[in-house]
């Protein structure tokens, strides 16, 4: 379920995903959380990550964030993390 119409080419996400390689620190706008939210799922899914691995990479990419954090991000973007969650055996 890689999320490739996001963007316009694959070169967007190696850009993004340097971007966001430090976190997402107290940047709390909506559109920056969607856009880091869509760009850790396509890792996770490009790198393949899963079970323990995947668990393990989300609590560190996604550590501080609160309910009122995730519900910021939008129903279509966090029904896309919680898939590669489950796909990825989480």
């Amino acid at each position: 379920m890689i999320l490739r119409s996001t963007y316009d080419t694959e070169e967007d996400w190696p850009e993004l995903v340097k971007k966001w390689d430090e976190g997402i620190s107290n940047l709390r706008d909506k559109a920056q959380l969607k856009e880091y939210t869509r760009t850790k799922i396509w890792l996770y899914e490009v790198e393949s990550i899963s079970d323990f691995t995947l668990w393990n990479q989300f609590r560190m990419d996604f550590e501080g964030f609160t309910a009122e954090t995730f519900k910021k991000i939008g129903s279509s973007t966090l029904q896309s993390l919680r898939i590669c969650l489950r796909c990825g055996g989480v």
